[in-house]
């Protein structure tokens, strides 16, 4: 008897404790949202409570991400913009970020380069630029060539941290595509995006493509799975609504983790370690089903940077109920391959997969094909070669100075900092070795740091920043805009 009773006070001291993050929770949003009415008046930034949001504010919309561009012997040419792996979070000022950065809660983003890339004087060129209201902070560059069979292609996975060489008649024999894919209108989609003629196709431009506008969806089943094998999706996705929905998304960002709150304070990994202990024990003393502690994302936060923009995945499980699993962020001006690991459970007793896709903003996706664990397996090509080239400069036009020391993995403590209307031309060197017979190569940029929304004092120092950017950055951003009304 005595047990029993500790065991529902220890429940009841749980439950309070739970209850006290959700009060702290709901306190912060009603906060920000009245926060994001004051943030618009002047030196607002010393009297809210937890710090203003200005920089969104003055910035007229959120952050969004420095861009890439390319030396095609002439000029520098756009490729795509970089540096993902922004927070969900409210909080896009910069020393929220910084700590959400420093503490590890944003991993460096990993991206494949689909221009030609060639060496010029031994050198191979790059420039970062700035082309929209934010505030980049790099913390280091890592280009990395990989030398891999003429028949193969790499593919970034979804979160960054890994790539695939893929022998690519072996795969595509593999991929099952989808049965059925159903908008939110009720709409056949398939024939859009189930050819896989357009899976290695990058131009934005090629025909197949399911547009989505602000909280559209589509509906995917893929059938004849095998049961228990880990499913992989292979996706191609491109344009990332810079304008529209902005309204929309401003108080979608509001959804924060409790643990935003507990940075603040610097007592975050106690209220972790809290956390996960009442639902460890839970689980442990009553078997909750892991489905249950969906909502624990609540309280961890999750890594992504769906506040800007992103498309979710979702499952439906045996119950017909759908559970988030994943994201995919979307990049501006290309397609870009990405694979997104599923869980088992995904593929039900039936051999189906049934998801839900759905657009946070104004997204596109161009293709989209399951392959299992043993087919990836047997796709995957192990015969390449890997090589990080040595960052040799890194020139800042505004500060009119070499930069690379901040650019250098493990060199400085220092970021490399840049506003709009800033260009840093980057330099690498070229690789040692030679292409061999029958192999291709393919050019991984991976960039770590953080972006934020731009901040008053940076936006008085940017000045007139449209008038400093290129003149295809702005028909880029331009072509971008004119898309809003298209369904």
């Amino acid at each position: 008897m005595k047990k029993i009773l500790n065991s529902f006070a220890f429940l009841f001291k749980a439950f309070i404790l739970v209850l006290i993050l959700l009060v702290g929770w709901a306190f912060i949003n009603i906060t920000n949202l009245i926060k994001g009415k004051k943030s618009s008046d002047k030196d607002s930034l010393s009297k809210n409570m937890f710090g203003a949001d200005e920089a969104s504010a003055d910035a007229g919309g959120k952050a969004t991400t420095p861009f890439l561009a390319c030396f095609d012997g002439k000029e520098y040419k756009l490729e795509n913009d970089i540096l993902f792996g922004r927070p969900n979070s409210f909080y896009h000022q910069y020393d929220t970020a910084k700590a959400l950065y420093e503490d590890g809660r944003i991993f460096p983003d990993l991206y494949k380069i689909t221009s030609p890339v060639k060496s010029y004087s031994g050198k191979i060129l790059f420039q970062i630029q700035e082309i929209e209201p934010e505030e980049s902070f790099f913390k280091w560059l890592e280009l990395t060539r990989v030398a891999h069979p003429e028949n193969t292609e790499v593919v970034v996975d979804s979160d960054f941290k890994k790539f695939y060489v893929l022998e690519k008649d072996r795969l595509e024999k593999k991929i099952v595509l989808p049965s059925s894919v159903i908008d939110n209108r009720g709409r056949d989609r398939g024939k859009e995006i189930s050819s896989q003629d357009l899976l290695w196709q990058y131009d934005a431009t090629s025909v197949g493509n399911i547009l989505f506008n602000v909280n559209e969806s589509v509906e995917i089943t893929f059938r004849n799975l095998k049961r228990g094998e880990i499913p992989h999706l292979i996706t191609k996705t491109w344009f990332r609504d810079w304008v529209a929905g902005e309204a929309h998304a401003h108080i979608a960002d509001k959804k924060i983790s409790v643990l935003d709150f507990f940075t603040i304070f610097g007592l975050k990994k106690a209220a972790t370690i809290a956390v996960l202990f009442i639902f460890g024990w839970a689980y442990y003393k009553f078997g909750f089903a892991p489905g249950s502690l969906t909502f624990l994302p609540l309280f961890a936060g999750v890594q992504c940077g769906c506040s800007c923009a992103c498309l979710t995945y979702s499952y439906k499980n045996e119950e017909g109920n759908y559970q988030w699993i994943n994201i995919s962020d979307v990049r501006s001006w290309k397609h870009n391959n990405e694979m997104v690991e599923l869980p088992r459970e995904a593929v039900n007793s039936k051999g189906e997969l049934t998801l839900r896709v759905a657009a946070t903003k104004k997204h596109a996706l161009g293709f989209i094909g399951v392959v299992q664990e043993d087919d990836l397996a047997a796709a995957s090509h192990r015969n390449y070669r890997t090589e990080n080239l040595n960052l040799r400069q890194a020139y800042h036009s505004r500060l009119q100075k070499d930069a690379s020391g901040a650019l250098k993995k493990g060199y400085w403590k220092e970021y490399l900092h840049t506003i709009p209307g800033d260009k840093v031309d980057i330099e690498f060197d070229a690789p040692n070795s030679e292409l061999g017979k029958n192999e291709k190569e393919t050019y991984l940029l991976r960039s770590s740091g953080f972006y934020t929304s731009l901040r008053p004092e940076y936006k008085k120092l940017a000045g007139n920043w449209q008038e400093k950017i290129s003149e295809e950055a702005k028909s880029r951003l331009t072509s971008l805009k004119s898309l809003e009304n298209y369904k």
